[in-house]
């Protein structure tokens, strides 16, 4: 999968890495799969499209756009067709305007057959994922009552979009990320 996401700023990044931890070590998750992908909140993924050949597209997005804050609320599952344990992320209007330019970008550029359709606006469920393995854990039950305990009422700001491809190896994200705001007369999302 390659993927146009936004990484999470810290402290949070590393609080989902302590929790893919937690998980292997309480419940056997194993998170080799889930570690080769940093904590983000994807925008776009597509198969094997090379995202970065519209890096130009996407810092010109970017640039119209002030960083905006978000919120977590809890935990959530996606059911199909494997299970898929997240962090929710509350989708309110500014990230879904955002949203919204990236996915019209990734239309208007991107053959239809590599974009997921998992990411069009109407199914796009913004989330940061703690477990997404195959085959999914038979005590899945048993850890998503452990993580319902959890405090996932987080607040952190979405300042770049970064791409990553991790099959051409470890991803530069150095060189990759796009911070938010370059315009002259950025926008807030909404306006």
């Amino acid at each position: 999968m390659n993927g146009l996401v936004s990484l999470l700023p810290q402290p949070h990044y590393d609080q989902v890495q302590q929790f893919w931890e937690y998980l292997e070590t309480r419940f056997g998750v194993q998170s080799d799969l889930m570690k080769q992908y940093p904590p983000h909140i994807s925008w776009l993924t597509v198969n094997d499209y090379p995202l970065k050949q519209l890096e130009a597209e996407f810092r010109t997005l970017a640039a119209k756009f002030r960083p905006f804050t978000i919120q977590t609320n809890g935990i959530g599952i996606f059911t199909h067709p494997k299970p898929v344990a997240y962090i929710s992320v509350i989708k309110d209007d500014a990230m879904t305007l955002f949203h919204h330019h990236i996915w019209q970008i990734g239309q208007e550029c991107i053959p239809a057959d590599q974009v997921s359709q998992l990411y069009s606006p109407k199914l796009w469920q913004p989330h940061i994922t703690l477990i997404n393995i195959d085959p999914a854990p038979k005590n899945l039950g048993e850890i998503l009552i452990d993580l319902s305990f959890s405090p996932f009422q987080w607040e952190m700001t979405v300042d770049h979009l970064a791409f990553l491809c991790p099959q051409t190896g470890e991803p530069d994200l150095r060189l990759c990320r796009i911070p938010l705001g370059n315009d002259k007369k950025p926008k807030t999302p909404g306006q």
